[in-house]
């Protein structure tokens, strides 16, 4: 980022967000994009109506001084010289108190449009979503406007439009005042008409709105009452607004209904204040504090700090890696220092212009206000809204951010209980307000200070660990003639929706030949830093037995369990391939120098290194995170009802996602579509990309590609961690393609199975996931067939399996009583093939754990198994007990849990079958 870019960020990156956010929350409610432009004009113009008001009263107070001072400057200008005038000239204003400096005070109004109309510029031309789009009497919003074609030559009429409003508005303004002011505000509007002439006519239809209401501004100045008159039309306007949502055209969301209806609402608040104050007598003066400006700037940096950096540094902090793209290096630190930016332009830049441009009472109720919200953002970042589901590296959860009612009202009253002390204490005593100020702006900025430096610190492992994937390429070495051991751990692939995708597409169970599926199949935890090491390790590696090994890290222990295998078939003759395995060295990208002291044992990286089938799908997610981070943070600081709207569906209000959902994608130069991460429309319409399922399903795709068959009788084990299913998509039907844009109402999401069962992908997280584990079994259906082509299946023992099941209601109410347990969780997935089995796809009903995959694997192929780290026997016998003991825990994040044991979490007993609710009992919390 160059200084220029930076200064661009701190002046305009807010304007220009704010035009992208009032935009598309206005587009969510008329469905126009022409109607949208007129909603955003209204809203930027009363937004700026005060400072351009104040703007208005200074250029007034700079023209009757200069009118004042005019005759003695003539008389000194005509009577001296040289030096002579020059020093005459400064005593002359000294006296007069004013600066030749405050001649800029006439050009306060054209230093506040030039900023806005920059922001309107970049956002409106570039949006293209009004391409095509007609309204009114325009054909085209993305394009300049063909009102008038006079013998084939096109007069673009809506500039001049503008331009003549523009110069009637003028003209109104600059009644009685000099040539001088006239010739300037007719020279600024002629140089709009030059400059917009050419532009798209949505843009040009915005800035002829602007100047629509520029000369109603100037005509309401010329009344007697313009205050009253401009409160009885907001009042008229407003009824008439709530008489059409209300009984005319009401919206299909109560949600959306109740929102608009209390908008529209609060325009009569004026009208009724306006009133109520003629009839009764309130004390409205609030003293003057002394410390008012320092609250206010020290508020700012609070503020600042606060969103721009602590709150962002925290979520990168939990985990950098998650946050750089693992084909190429760039620190997420960018991000924060991006954030910072936006931040620093809102709070410490326009806010301040605000302020500045305030009377002296206006700039006391700044500093009030910026005070009462930061004590709210603190609150609601602290305390509410934290149990929102697994956070991805797009910003988006894992579920949508829903509250009760009784949750959304504990949270106003908490924020009126907050404002209300805030207030009183600012009132009471307002030099205690700025050292207490002081106190919290130097805690966020030292909390702030130790994320930043924490993410630098484990950047350097992630950098490293990224340029060795960079450097290696997998290569998967099977035989034709000899012993073949593959293991596939699909991470959160589904058991429950095995019988369901085979039913829909009948030719995986040819592709499958041979391989039993086990329903009936535990894990021994809800996620993976719990349920990995028994799958890599066996029994020895369950959560209860990885607790009861004191005085060993909880890292050591894991890294250990994921060497089992590899060592073992290496220590016996096999050759050895590793890719991914997850958590290695308890890093996000796997540290595979865990291995370096593994003889016959090759580790690789795969993930993101196989999307060249997604190379005319560019997904612009460095952007999309510089704009959803400070985005993240209003969030995380807006009261509860609100921040379902913020959050958008985790588009962060985003134009570009609208515009994508209408089917229209920005290109870059080689053609490729400009995509943003994906966001779902109920059940069957998608637009945008999960970079993170591309990042796993490309390697699914390239398995062929990657195996490396030979003709030698050498044996081979090879086990791949992929991520597919654990990064739901929703996926173009029939053939569950990758596609920018999604449309699958055309189809059911009724989905059946062989014996008759029935069950309906009735929301975006099941149908999401569906499709990415339809999607990962359609990949490994073409290898599985690629190895029969090629010689290499009956010869191969094949494992698929996943560390854990997902929080899904399959079939009906699967959670334990009245606590968090869903046992869907813990439900993993697992198909085996054994040598030269050729039998037809089948079902085993037999109790099965993960932690069976050493044994599986190992089974008949090689004597006397025993764990070549414990010297204990690997083997079964521990599943054969009447009860299981398992592990549920929300603290997943290898960063956060990372002791000698796992943080406190509940314990579960279940006996066979795993799927029956009564089977499973709560034993304890620790």
């Amino acid at each position: 980022m160059t200084i220029l870019n930076a200064i661009y960020t701190v002046l305009l990156g807010p304007l220009e967000l704010f035009f992208d956010v009032v935009y598309t929350l206005s587009y969510k409610i008329v469905k126009n994009p022409g109607l949208a432009i007129v909603f955003l004009s209204l809203v930027m113009n009363f937004l700026v109506l005060p400072l351009y008001k104040k703007a208005d009263e200074m250029q007034a107070e700079e023209r009757a001084i200069q009118a004042k001072l005019q005759p003695g400057i003539k008389h000194i200008k005509k009577t001296f010289k040289g030096d002579e005038q020059y020093m005459i000239l400064r005593t002359f204003y000294r006296q007069n108190n004013y600066k030749p400096t405050d001649a800029l005070k006439g050009s306060v109004s054209l230093l506040l449009e030039i900023p806005f109309f920059i922001a309107a510029y970049r956002f409106l031309s570039g949006l293209k979503l009004l391409d095509g789009v007609s309204f009114g009497l325009i054909d085209d919003l993305g394009a300049p406007d063909t009102l008038l074609v006079i013998s084939g030559v096109t007069i673009h009429l809506l500039p001049i439009l503008m331009t003549v409003i523009n110069l009637v508005s003028s003209a109104i303004y600059s009644k009685g005042l000099t040539l001088k002011s006239k010739i300037q505000m007719y020279g600024v509007a002629i140089i709009f008409l030059v400059l917009l002439y050419e532009s798209p006519s949505g843009l040009v239809f915005y800035w002829t709105l602007n100047n629509v209401f520029s000369l109603v501004k100037n005509i309401f100045y010329k009344l007697k009452n313009p205050k009253l008159v401009l409160y009885i039309l907001m009042s008229l306007v407003s009824a008439g607004l709530l008489i059409y949502v209300i009984f005319i055209n009401p919206f299909e969301s109560v949600f959306k209904q109740n929102w608009i209806v209390s908008l529209l609402s609060l325009l009569q608040l004026p009208i009724i204040s306006y009133f109520a104050s003629k009839k009764i007598k309130i004390k409205k003066q609030l003293p003057i504090s002394n410390e008012s400006k320092s609250i206010f700037y020290i508020g700012c940096i609070f503020v600042t700090v606060l969103m721009g950096v602590l709150i962002p540094s925290a979520v990168i902090e939990s985990s950098p890696a998650e946050f750089v793209d693992v084909t190429l290096f760039k620190s997420p630190l960018w991000y924060i220092l991006n954030s910072l930016l936006i931040s620093f332009g809102t709070f410490m830049i326009w806010s301040s212009v605000f302020y500045m441009l305030a009377g002296e009472r206006a700039k006391q109720w700044f500093s009030i206000g910026i005070w009462c919200f930061s004590g709210v953002a603190i609150t609601n970042y602290m305390f509410f809204g934290r149990d929102l589901g697994i956070l991805s590296n797009m910003l988006q959860f894992d579920k949508l951010p829903m509250f009760t009612v009784k949750q959304q009202l504990i949270n106003v009253l908490v924020i009126v209980a907050v404002t209300l002390i805030l207030f009183f204490i600012y009132y009471k005593k307002a030099s205690f307000v700025r050292l207490l100020y002081i106190a919290a702006t130097f805690a966020v900025v030292v909390m702030s200070i130790m994320n930043v430096n924490d993410i630098y610190k484990q950047n350097t492992d992630v950098e490293k660990s990224i340029k060795i994937v960079s450097q290696k390429v997998a290569s998967i070495p099977l035989s034709r003639n000899g012993k073949n051991v593959v293991i596939i751990m699909l991470d959160r692939a589904i058991s429950h929706y095995v019988p369901f995708i085979f039913n829909e597409k009948p030719e995986l169970a040819e592709q499958f030949s041979g391989f039993t599926y086990y329903p009936n199949t535990l894990s021994y935890g809800i996620s993976t830093n719990f349920a990995i090491p028994a799958l890599f390790g066996g029994y020895e590696y369950t959560p209860e037995n990885l607790n009861a090994r004191k005085g060993e890290s909880l890292e050591s222990k894991h890294n250990e369990a994921l060497k089992v295998m590899p060592v073992l078939f290496a220590k016996n003759g096999f050759n050895v391939t590793v890719c991914d395995p997850p958590y290695a060295g308890y890093k996000w990208i796997p540290d595979l120098s865990i291995f370096d002291d593994c003889e016959g044992v090759s580790v690789y990286n795969t993930e993101g290194k196989y999307n060249e089938a997604f190379d005319m799908i560019f997904i612009d997610n460095e952007e999309v995170l510089k704009r959803n981070f400070f985005c993240y943070s209003v969030l995380k600081v807006s009261p509860l009802f609100v921040q379902p709207i913020i959050y958008s569906n985790g588009q962060y209000n985003n134009a570009d996602a609208i515009t994508q959902l209408s089917g229209k994608l920005r290109m870059k130069e080689d053609n490729s579509e400009i995509v943003t991460p994906q966001v779902v429309e109920g059940t069957t319409k998608a637009t945008g990309i999960r970079q993170s399922f591309l990042n796993s399903y490309g390697v699914l795709m390239s398995l062929s590609r990657m195996t490396d068959l030979q003709d030698n009788a050498k044996n081979n084990f090879f086990i791949l961690s992929n991520s597919a299913p654990h990064e739901p998509m929703l996926l173009q039907m029939p053939n569950y393609t990758v596609e920018a844009s999604v449309d699958n109402s055309a189809y059911t999401n009724i989905r059946t199975t062989a014996d008759g069962r029935m069950t309906e992908l009735s929301s975006e997280k099941i149908v999401t996931h569906y499709h990415a584990n339809m999607a990962s079994f359609i990949q490994l259906g073409k290898w599985l067939n690629f190895l029969k082509e090629k010689g290499a299946y009956d010869n191969t023992r094949i494992i698929i399996v996943s560390d854990h099941g997902a929080d899904i209601l399959f079939f009906g109410n699967h959670k334990y009583k009245d606590l968090e347990l869903n046992i869907a969780y813990l439900n993993p997935l697992l198909l085996v093939k054994d040598f030269d089995s050729n039998s037809a796809f089948q079902t085993d009903l037999t109790f099965m754990t993960n932690a069976d995959v050493p044994t599986i694997a190992s089974s008949g192929i090689i004597k006397n198994v025993t764990n070549p780290f414990t010297g204990e026997k690997i083997n079964s016998n521990e599943k054969n007990v009447p009860v299981q003991k398992v592990f549920y825990s929300r603290k997943w994040q290898v960063t956060e849990n990372n002791g000698d044991k796992f943080l406190p979490g509940h314990w579960y007993t279940v006996s066979a079958p795993v799927y029956e609710l009564d089977n499973w009992s709560y034993v304890e919390t620790k």
